[in-house]
Protein backbone atom coordinates (compact mmCIF):
# COMPACT_ATOMS: atom_id res chain seq x y z
CA UNK A 1 0.00 0.00 0.00
CA UNK A 2 1.32 3.48 -0.89
CA UNK A 3 0.03 7.05 -0.31
CA UNK A 4 1.03 10.41 -1.39
CA UNK A 5 -1.06 13.30 -0.73
CA UNK A 6 0.04 16.72 -1.82
CA UNK A 7 -1.69 19.33 -0.01
CA UNK A 8 -0.14 22.01 2.26
CA UNK A 9 1.82 19.45 3.54
CA UNK A 10 2.62 16.34 1.37
CA UNK A 11 1.96 12.65 3.04
CA UNK A 12 3.91 9.50 2.65
CA UNK A 13 3.08 6.82 4.32
CA UNK A 14 4.16 3.33 2.96
CA UNK A 15 3.05 0.01 4.66
CA UNK A 16 4.76 -3.03 2.48
CA UNK A 17 2.34 -6.02 2.61
CA UNK A 18 4.47 -8.41 0.20
CA UNK A 19 7.07 -11.29 1.31
CA UNK A 20 10.82 -9.61 2.20
CA UNK A 21 12.45 -10.12 -1.01
CA UNK A 22 9.41 -8.57 -3.04
CA UNK A 23 9.79 -5.22 -1.58
CA UNK A 24 13.14 -4.29 -0.23
CA UNK A 25 13.89 -2.47 -3.89
CA UNK A 26 10.19 -0.63 -3.35
CA UNK A 27 11.00 0.27 0.17
CA UNK A 28 14.04 1.78 -0.54
CA UNK A 29 12.92 3.84 -3.39
CA UNK A 30 10.08 5.10 -1.46
CA UNK A 31 11.62 5.99 1.80
CA UNK A 32 13.77 8.38 -0.55
CA UNK A 33 10.88 10.49 -0.79
CA UNK A 34 10.95 10.55 3.64
CA UNK A 35 13.90 13.40 3.26
CA UNK A 36 12.13 15.64 1.00
CA UNK A 37 8.78 15.28 2.16
CA UNK A 38 9.90 15.43 5.81
CA UNK A 39 7.36 12.91 6.07
CA UNK A 40 10.09 10.60 8.63
CA UNK A 41 8.57 9.96 12.34
CA UNK A 42 5.82 12.62 11.39
CA UNK A 43 2.41 12.65 12.29
CA UNK A 44 1.08 12.03 8.58
CA UNK A 45 3.91 10.38 7.94
CA UNK A 46 5.60 6.84 9.03
CA UNK A 47 5.93 7.23 12.68
CA UNK A 48 8.46 5.12 14.77
CA UNK A 49 6.28 3.98 18.16
CA UNK A 50 7.80 2.63 21.12
CA UNK A 51 7.99 -0.83 21.57
CA UNK A 52 7.39 -2.87 24.61
CA UNK A 53 10.60 -3.81 26.62
CA UNK A 54 12.26 -6.71 25.58
CA UNK A 55 15.36 -8.44 26.27
CA UNK A 56 17.56 -8.59 23.05
CA UNK A 57 18.42 -12.84 22.63
CA UNK A 58 20.58 -12.72 19.46
CA UNK A 59 23.70 -12.14 21.60
CA UNK A 60 25.61 -9.78 19.33
CA UNK A 61 27.16 -8.31 22.29
CA UNK A 62 29.25 -11.52 22.79
CA UNK A 63 30.93 -10.89 19.51
CA UNK A 64 34.54 -9.23 20.62
CA UNK A 65 35.59 -5.99 19.42
CA UNK A 66 38.50 -7.71 17.32
CA UNK A 67 36.06 -10.13 15.58
CA UNK A 68 33.79 -7.27 14.89
CA UNK A 69 36.54 -5.03 13.05
CA UNK A 70 37.33 -8.20 10.52
CA UNK A 71 33.75 -8.27 9.03
CA UNK A 72 33.04 -7.92 5.42
CA UNK A 73 32.61 -4.39 4.27
CA UNK A 74 33.50 -2.94 7.96
CA UNK A 75 36.94 -1.10 6.53
CA UNK A 76 35.04 0.71 3.35
CA UNK A 77 31.64 1.13 4.42
CA UNK A 78 31.88 1.93 8.81
CA UNK A 79 28.56 3.38 8.92
CA UNK A 80 26.26 1.32 7.05
CA UNK A 81 25.40 -2.04 7.59
CA UNK A 82 28.87 -3.92 8.47
CA UNK A 83 28.95 -1.54 11.32
CA UNK A 84 25.95 -3.41 12.97
CA UNK A 85 27.03 -6.74 14.61
CA UNK A 86 25.54 -9.21 12.55
CA UNK A 87 25.28 -7.48 9.10
CA UNK A 88 27.26 -7.64 6.37
CA UNK A 89 25.81 -6.42 2.49
CA UNK A 90 25.53 -8.73 -0.11
CA UNK A 91 27.89 -7.48 -2.68
CA UNK A 92 30.62 -7.81 -0.09
CA UNK A 93 29.79 -11.26 0.58
CA UNK A 94 30.57 -11.68 -3.42
CA UNK A 95 33.32 -10.17 -3.62
CA UNK A 96 34.70 -12.03 -0.75
CA UNK A 97 33.79 -15.25 -2.39
CA UNK A 98 34.98 -14.34 -6.21
CA UNK A 99 37.76 -12.02 -5.21
CA UNK A 100 38.83 -13.13 -1.69
CA UNK A 101 39.34 -9.69 -0.46
CA UNK A 102 39.19 -9.05 2.43
CA UNK A 103 39.67 -12.50 2.97
CA UNK A 104 38.38 -15.60 1.57
CA UNK A 105 34.91 -16.93 1.85
CA UNK A 106 34.14 -20.86 1.65
CA UNK A 107 30.73 -21.57 3.16
CA UNK A 108 27.21 -19.66 2.82
CA UNK A 109 23.82 -19.97 5.20
CA UNK A 110 21.19 -18.40 3.45
CA UNK A 111 17.71 -18.19 5.34
CA UNK A 112 14.76 -17.25 3.70
CA UNK A 113 16.12 -14.31 1.25
CA UNK A 114 16.58 -15.28 -1.93
CA UNK A 115 19.89 -13.90 -1.88
CA UNK A 116 19.84 -14.24 -5.93
CA UNK A 117 17.14 -12.45 -6.89
CA UNK A 118 16.74 -9.60 -4.11
CA UNK A 119 19.66 -8.32 -4.75
CA UNK A 120 21.04 -5.21 -7.43
CA UNK A 121 23.20 -8.03 -9.31
CA UNK A 122 21.99 -11.26 -9.47
CA UNK A 123 24.72 -12.07 -12.18
CA UNK A 124 27.18 -11.69 -9.24
CA UNK A 125 25.60 -13.37 -6.82
CA UNK A 126 24.98 -16.33 -9.10
CA UNK A 127 28.41 -16.66 -9.98
CA UNK A 128 29.14 -16.09 -6.27
CA UNK A 129 27.15 -18.75 -5.49
CA UNK A 130 28.45 -21.14 -8.30
CA UNK A 131 32.11 -20.08 -6.87
CA UNK A 132 31.39 -20.73 -3.12
CA UNK A 133 32.68 -24.12 -1.80
CA UNK A 134 29.76 -24.99 0.12
CA UNK A 135 25.95 -23.54 0.72
CA UNK A 136 23.09 -24.13 2.46
CA UNK A 137 19.07 -22.62 1.98
CA UNK A 138 16.62 -22.75 4.22
CA UNK A 139 13.71 -22.04 1.86
CA UNK A 140 10.25 -22.44 1.98
CA UNK A 141 10.59 -22.93 -1.33
CA UNK A 142 12.60 -23.92 -3.93
CA UNK A 143 14.06 -20.59 -5.07
CA UNK A 144 17.16 -19.53 -7.42
CA UNK A 145 19.17 -19.42 -4.62
CA UNK A 146 18.44 -22.22 -3.40
CA UNK A 147 18.45 -24.22 -6.50
CA UNK A 148 22.80 -23.53 -6.39
CA UNK A 149 22.95 -24.86 -2.68
CA UNK A 150 24.35 -27.88 -1.64
CA UNK A 151 21.87 -28.52 0.85
CA UNK A 152 18.51 -27.06 0.75
CA UNK A 153 16.61 -27.44 4.31
CA UNK A 154 12.83 -27.11 4.86
CA UNK A 155 11.76 -23.78 6.57
CA UNK A 156 8.42 -23.46 8.34
CA UNK A 157 5.82 -20.47 7.97
CA UNK A 158 4.54 -19.05 10.71
CA UNK A 159 1.56 -20.82 10.35
CA UNK A 160 3.71 -24.33 11.07
CA UNK A 161 5.18 -22.77 14.39
CA UNK A 162 4.29 -21.68 17.80
CA UNK A 163 5.99 -17.97 17.98
CA UNK A 164 6.07 -14.77 20.43
CA UNK A 165 5.85 -11.66 18.23
CA UNK A 166 6.26 -7.79 18.95
CA UNK A 167 6.61 -6.66 15.58
CA UNK A 168 3.38 -4.48 15.19
CA UNK A 169 4.39 -1.90 13.35
CA UNK A 170 1.06 0.25 12.00
CA UNK A 171 -0.64 1.00 15.59
CA UNK A 172 0.87 2.75 18.34
CA UNK A 173 -1.66 0.29 20.74
CA UNK A 174 0.01 -3.26 19.92
CA UNK A 175 3.75 -1.94 19.87
CA UNK A 176 3.24 -1.97 23.21
CA UNK A 177 2.59 -5.34 23.62
CA UNK A 178 3.63 -9.22 22.69
CA UNK A 179 1.44 -11.63 20.84
CA UNK A 180 1.84 -15.46 20.98
CA UNK A 181 1.22 -17.33 18.20
CA UNK A 182 0.00 -21.05 18.73
CA UNK A 183 1.14 -23.31 15.37
CA UNK A 184 -2.07 -23.30 13.04
CA UNK A 185 -0.62 -26.03 10.83
CA UNK A 186 0.78 -29.50 11.70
Amino acid sequence: MFCLKCKAAPELVYHPDRSTYERDADSRAIATFYAPFGNFDEPGGNVIFPKAPLNAVAGKEFLSKETALQRIGRKRKPLGPPAKPGNCAAYDIFTAVLEGRPYPVKALLNFGSNTIMSTGDSQRAREAFRAVDFAVAAELFMTPTAELCDYVLPATSFLEMSNLSNDFKHRQQSRLHVQYRSVVVD
